[in-house]
């Protein structure tokens, strides 16, 4: 092995592909705070379908783990926009948004939709990305 080799791993994770379809999913999310049970997982279903096809094609590897973790990203961005959301209404602003229907299973299912819509805009984003030349 050469010395250069043993300074730069190869990078297996880009979690700027992630964060770039996280911030897709979270505002799918932030849409749907205003919705309807329904209409609200119909939004963040498609929102994360583009949010895993985002992270997918901009990885340089392993496209449907990135379009997971989108998901993730997706869910953090969305809890600090609560948080911060909790916060200005606690210093007299406006009424901030729950996280999801207090204890119900509806912010399960919506979460469930959240991961399988990314798993499938993952799957599309590997047949949006260009063909990568093979290592020999």
């Amino acid at each position: 092995m050469t010395e250069t080799a043993l300074a730069a791993p190869p990078r297996s994770l880009s979690f700027l592909a992630s964060a770039w379809g996280g911030l897709a999913g979270a505002i799918g999310l932030m849409i749907g705070l205003a919705l309807g049970s329904t209409a609200r997982d119909v939004v963040v279903g498609i929102a994360f379908v583009v949010a895993g096809a985002i992270a997918a094609t901009r990885a340089p590897r392993r496209p449907v783990l990135h379009a997971v973790l989108g998901a993730a990203f997706g869910y953090a961005i969305f809890a600090v926009f609560i948080l911060l959301a909790n916060v200005i209404s606690q210093l007299g602003g406006p009424d901030a948004p729950e996280f999801s229907e207090s204890g119900s299973q509806a912010g399960v299912i919506t979460a469930v939709w959240a991961v399988g819509g990314c798993v499938v805009g993952g799957v599309a984003g590997i047949w949006l990305s260009p063909r990568r030349p093979r290592r020999r």
